[in-house]
């Protein structure tokens, strides 16, 4: 009898172990991408621009946010003579990521989930989340920044992605892969908890 309740303790720990490791993983492959750009409601807070405009969407909770804003704080501004920019932050409690970029000379807003829902709909289910408009206010591009997870060594180039427009043509789009900002999605993709701690 010992032998089997040994057998089927082994078994479930094994069990849990795995279905957690695969939880975690299956986070890196997750596209969060809005499901349409008819929900953005970002006309009232963008600058007017000549062109297009840039927007980035990021949280300091997530690697992924960390590495694209270490690149804007690295490279700076792109400049009104190349596009506006603008950073909104989700849950920057700390203003960890505000108060660096705003040094650095970006335009950036803070919202806290809560207010993301409120002012976005459920339209941003993710971020880092890269949103282009045009002088119009629409969205030209809304998506990733890259064909896989964002890490310090991906390559980013906005400005590629401006010439591509002012020629005219689409960009092809690529998957948000990172971290979920929507309070349904986190409990979809994490049911236990374990990425996302459950609060009260």
């Amino acid at each position: 009898m010992k032998k089997v309740l040994t057998a089927l303790f082994i078994g479930c720990w094994v069990i849990g172990v795995s279905y957690a490791i695969t939880m975690m993983h299956s986070w890196h492959y997750v596209d969060l991408s809005p499901s349409s750009t008819e929900d953005f409601k970002l006309a009232s807070i963008l600058p007017e621009v000549k062109d297009h405009g840039v927007v980035h969407f990021l949280t300091p909770k997530c690697s992924c946010s960390k590495s694209i804003f270490e690149h804007l704080n690295s490279r700076g501004p792109l400049g009104k003579t190349v596009a506006s920019e603008v950073v909104i932050l989700i849950d920057d409690d700390k203003e960890e990521f505000l108060k660096p970029l705003k040094k650095n000379g970006f335009q950036v807003y803070n919202y806290s989930t809560a207010q993301m829902k409120d002012e976005f709909s459920t339209s941003i289910k993710g971020v880092p989340l890269l949103v282009i408009y045009n002088k119009s206010k629409d969205v030209r591009y809304v998506g990733g920044y890259s064909d896989a997870s964002i890490t310090p060594l991906t390559q980013i180039n906005i400005k590629n992605y401006l010439l591509t427009l002012n020629e005219g043509r689409k960009i092809a789009s690529k998957p948000v892969i990172g971290c979920s900002v929507s309070k349904e999605y986190q409990a979809i993709l994490d049911p236990l908890g374990l990425k996302y701690k459950k609060e009260n």
